[in-house]
């Protein structure tokens, strides 16, 4: 049974299995955070014209990369599929990461990282990738711009509504993980000690009024 088995074709597999997993980790990395910058400035959250046009102008090159990335991962799998499902999933995955990541990142990087994780151990099961199997469902697909636009107005739109929640309204989830690292240190101090400074604030406010 093993006869046929080679050092080569372990060897091949075993650096297969750990390329497809460093791009999957650097894939739903990328995408778990919000990928517009903030930056503090007198103590509030704020961004600048030069972030938001690196936001604008590079996220449809991620989210093109993001929806190649997950279709290949499909067409590679085993299962049966058909145009329908390699328009429906990568978008619906792209989308679902995209939004928990203005919300949860946690959440975002647990789908991020199962999907490909799950698709992945499939096609190990299933003993590789079938031949002629990515030529074959792709040229059944070229009508997809529709699919890569609507994850980008959505994005786009998640991206407005989160920079508006989260530069109007104190108790938004969390400090944006996009922050340089010794900001995010100081909004987490800020937190911390928000409640024992309140009462202190809120007295002179109370007395000027008077």
């Amino acid at each position: 049974m093993n006869e046929g088995v080679s050092l080569f074709e372990v060897t091949y597999t075993a650096v297969w299995i750990m390329v497809v997993t460093v791009i999957a980790v650097m894939v739903f990395r990328g995408m778990a955070s919000p990928r517009l910058r903030l930056e503090m400035v007198d103590g509030k959250l704020r961004t600048t014209r030069r972030h938001v046009l690196v936001y604008v102008l590079t996220i449809p090159l991620l989210i093109a990369l993001w929806l190649a990335y997950f279709t290949l991962l499909i067409v590679a799998s085993p299962a049966e599929t058909s145009p329908e499902t390699l328009m429906v999933m990568p978008s619906a995955v792209v989308i679902g990461v995209r939004v928990l990541a203005h919300v949860n990142s946690d959440a975002a990087y647990h789908l991020g990282s199962v999907v490909p994780i799950v698709i992945i151990a499939a096609i190990l099961i299933g003993q590789g990738i079938p031949d002629s199997a990515i030529a074959g469902d792709l040229s059944e697909t070229d009508d997809t711009f529709w699919a890569f636009f609507l994850v980008l107005g959505i994005d786009y739109l998640t991206t407005f509504i989160w920079y508006w929640c989260k530069t109007r309204l104190p108790g938004f989830p969390g400090p944006d993980p996009r922050l340089p690292r010794k900001q995010r240190r100081h909004i987490s101090r800020y937190a911390a000690a928000a409640p024992q400074r309140a009462p202190e604030q809120a007295g002179p406010a109370i007395s000027d009024s008077g």
